[in-house]
């Protein structure tokens, strides 16, 4: 075990350490900060923690030596508070059950730190260290085994623990993505068969698995054992197998992948609007959509105005989309793109892309064709607009004959 690392993690923690020990309480690191530490990886700035103590107590012994605290989640078993700039979360031992009607637990509080352990998600995730005994690293399911040999299990039968929290699924996947992770049969057929259990699962929680995966280099990884146990087809209604084999590590944004996806599902707004994205983020992706479409729809060379009709204003994100297309699509559309992204470099040589506007402003108008406020003046610049993507910038004198030309 690197000791130096956990010491690192926990020496913010002494004065808390301490407290708990004087106490004569517990104090266990546990779940990710551990898997981290233990994987040589850098550690997050929030740190889990368990205990025997209950909330109240937590909250005494925590309140001389932390920055904030917040007690909303006590009825849980959890209170929250920041260390310097680190937030840390200590929960009470749970020992819980969960209805079949909801992802939810009953929860209960207890003192057992391996019934506390073997409630997680995975044996990974499933390892604690103790901070005041002497017990040292807390692995009874072999967490720290799975990590050196690359594998993902969960502590009790996969069946049992993706039948009580659902979403379970869609985190293996997650996992597999960001760590490379083998995954064995049982795994995936307990994934199959409890796929329907995912109906309890909101689409926001969904959403958020999915943002998380898309996050990863890998993204192809996840979405192939998504689809292996069918659970693509629960999640979206379709099946997503086209999309495993793309060169997601060459889309290099977020932004760029949760588009490839959605765009392959069918309508972007339609999907985006089931897992409740923002409406800022929809937009976004349709306007993406539409630069896409162009781009692999298109036969043939471009000519200037087609590239402005296409790139005008967004030729940053239309130059990024044509390098991902080039990259990372099939064949016949990666042509497209690799055609597209050097019309589009050429011109942008020759021309401002990213300036949209036009040389008059409304009262430009009003004063140059002598009428009042109305509709005619929207139309008027919009005229302006279309000249200027068919025939690239064009300077105020040039605008003013064109609109005399425009009245007649």
């Amino acid at each position: 075990m690197d000791s130096d690392r956990f010491t690192e993690i926990t020496a913010p923690l002494n004065s808390i350490v301490a407290a708990f020990a004087a106490q004569g309480a517990s104090l266990f690191l546990v779940g990710g900060v551990v898997r981290d530490a233990l994987m040589g990886l850098d550690h997050p700035s929030d740190v889990d923690l368990t205990t025997d103590a209950v909330p109240e107590t937590i909250r005494a012994l925590l309140e001389p030596h932390v920055d904030a605290l917040w007690d909303q989640g006590a009825r849980f078993g959890t209170i929250a508070a920041m260390v310097g700039e680190a937030k840390v979360e200590i929960t009470t031992h749970r020992c819980e059950r969960y209805d079949s009607g909801s992802r939810k637990p009953v929860v209960g509080f207890g003192t057992d730190i391996v019934e506390d352990l073997e409630r997680r998600d995975f044996t990974i995730n499933a390892m604690a260290l103790d901070l005041i005994g002497e017990l040292g690293l807390v692995d009874p399911f072999g967490g720290r085994s799975d990590l050196e040999q690359g594998r993902l299990r969960t502590p009790q039968e996969p069946s049992v623990s993706f039948g009580d929290d659902p979403l379970r699924m869609m985190r293996a996947a997650r996992f597999v993505a960001r760590f490379g992770l083998d995954v064995d049969a049982a795994l995936t057929d307990a994934m199959a068969k409890c796929a329907p259990r995912m109906s309890i699962v909101s689409v926001e929680r969904q959403r958020d698995e999915i943002e998380g995966l898309l996050g990863l280099p890998d993204v192809g990884a996840g979405l192939a054992m998504l689809t292996e146990a069918g659970l693509d087809e629960v999640v979206f209604s379709v099946s997503v197998s086209s999309l495993v084999g793309l060169d997601w590590a060459a889309i290099e944004t977020v932004e760029h992948k949760r588009l490839v996806l959605f765009d392959s599902l069918g309508d972007v707004r339609q999907q985006m609007r089931h897992f409740r994205y923002a409406n800022a983020a929809i937009v976004d992706a349709e306007a993406g959509a539409a630069v896409i479409e162009a781009i692999t729809t298109h036969t043939g060379s471009w000519t200037d105005a087609e590239i402005r009709r296409v790139a005008l204003g967004k030729s940053l994100r239309a130059s990024a989309f044509a390098a991902m297309i080039a990259r990372s699509s099939p064949t016949s559309d990666r042509a497209r793109g690799e055609v597209f992204a050097a019309a589009l470099a050429d011109l942008r040589a020759r021309e401002d892309l990213e300036d949209v506007s036009v040389p008059l402003s409304g009262r430009d108008v009003m004063d140059l064709l002598g009428i009042d406020e109305g509709a005619m003046i929207g139309e008027a610049l919009d005229y302006l607009r279309e000249c200027r993507i068919a025939d690239g910038p064009i300077d105020r004198a040039t605008a003013m004959k064109l609109l005399q030309a425009w009245t007649g």
